[in-house]
């Protein structure tokens, strides 16, 4: 009786704040100002972990390195066609092959990921005994590792991971190590704790979020960026340039690197883009800037509870 009080209480507090800020944003619905306000209020509890970041020209080769610190040594490498195609995982590949680690290669991926990829890339991991997992390429690789990770971690249907917590129960299971590898500039996956997946018999979008998706350690090598197409670039860019500035005007912000660290970000953001889109190359000249817009998008990730 006194548990069922007590949650009342506090059903009826979180309404109450919700109907003031109603007043304030007058356009917001009652259910989206009371889900902000519980997240607001999780992110004040729950311990968000940081991935590890690994950053630097030609970074990607010292993956091997990384997952020595993990203690790994056969990690499933996940992507999809077109990065094996045009070279960008030649690098870190080749590091792995000449530490001995084999790592055998995912590169199913499509766009919108289906639930069925996910499946194969589980059963891949399980077959070729996998101790680790590496995403390489933007936000649909990474989405499908987490939700391979999840599925070694805690293994049932897809479908039942929709949702918050669904997969570790608060990090009481772990899951395998994930490395995040990102190839533009704009996914953010690599610093987040969500993941979205398509089931094509039902026709719709699961949002998968649990703190175990977030990946231990982020290799943001600028190389990679320098062999994208250009409307890529530019679009990515300006992506890693929004959230930057919404890490600075989040009301829910968390101060997780340095504010003079987001500052550069913002000040470089443009012009990188801009040139980059005209000059792939100068990103080269430009590594250090590209660096911190990445390390200021991550924070940005991080900041807005994205």
């Amino acid at each position: 009786m006194f548990m069922m009080r007590r949650r009342t209480q506090v059903a009826l507090i979180t309404l109450v704040v919700a109907l003031l800020a109603k007043r304030k944003y007058k356009n917001a619905k009652i259910m989206f100002l009371v889900k902000r306000l519980v997240g607001y209020l999780l992110s004040r509890v729950l311990p968000v972990p940081l991935p590890r970041v690994v950053t630097g020209v030609g970074c990607t080769t010292r993956i091997a390195d990384v997952l020595k610190d993990l203690g790994c040594k056969r990690p499933l490498i996940v992507t999809d066609e077109n990065i094996v195609k045009f070279g960008l995982a030649d690098s870190c590949l080749q590091a792995l092959s000449t530490a001995g680690c084999e790592a055998p290669v995912f590169k199913d991926v499509v766009p919108n990921p289906p639930s069925e990829l996910v499946d194969a890339g589980y059963d891949m991991y399980q077959k070729e005994r996998c101790d680790s997992i590496i995403a390489f390429g933007g936000g649909s690789p990474m989405d499908v590792a987490k939700v391979i990770g999840a599925k070694v971690c805690n293994p049932k249907p897809v479908s039942r991971y929709e949702g918050f917590f669904m997969v570790n129960s608060f990090c009481r299971k772990s899951l395998p190590p994930l490395v995040a590898v990102p190839t533009t500039a704009g996914t953010g996956s690599e610093t987040t704790v969500a993941a979205v997946i398509t089931l094509t018999e039902e026709r719709r979008k699961i949002a998968i979020a649990d703190l175990g998706l977030i990946p231990q350690v982020a290799v943001l090598d600028p190389q990679v960026l320098v062999k994208l197409p250009k409307h890529v670039t530019a679009a990515t860019g300006m992506d890693a340039l929004t959230h930057a500035v919404n890490a600075k005007s989040a009301f829910t912000k968390r101060f997780v690197f340095e504010v003079e660290l987001q500052d550069v970000g913002q000040q470089h953001c443009i012009g990188i883009t801009v040139r980059g889109v005209e000059h792939g190359a100068e990103l080269m000249r430009n590594c250090m800037n590209v660096a911190d817009v990445r390390t200021c998008k991550s924070s940005s990730c991080f900041e807005c509870r994205l």
